[in-house]
């Protein structure tokens, strides 16, 4: 079942996604100096897409504990 948390969580992983892509481009450049906030936003985008996926897990136990409820 999707919730809205779920459709949130999965929206956050995506930007995390796209946050780490950018970065990892930025590092990966041979004609660019490597800066600090390109390594910072490699490790922020890695937690930003931990905790939403943490987040859509929890989500998903959730609804399985409210179905068993009710049945």
């Amino acid at each position: 079942m999707i919730t809205s948390a779920n459709v949130s969580a999965a929206q956050g992983m995506q930007q995390a996604l796209q946050s780490y892509n950018r970065a990892a481009a930025q590092v990966a450049n041979p004609d660019k100096r490597v800066e600090a906030k390109d390594l910072v936003g490699l490790k922020t985008s890695e937690h930003q897409f931990k905790a939403n996926a943490k987040a859509f897990a929890v989500s998903n136990q959730m609804t399985e504990h409210l179905i068993d409820i009710i049945a």
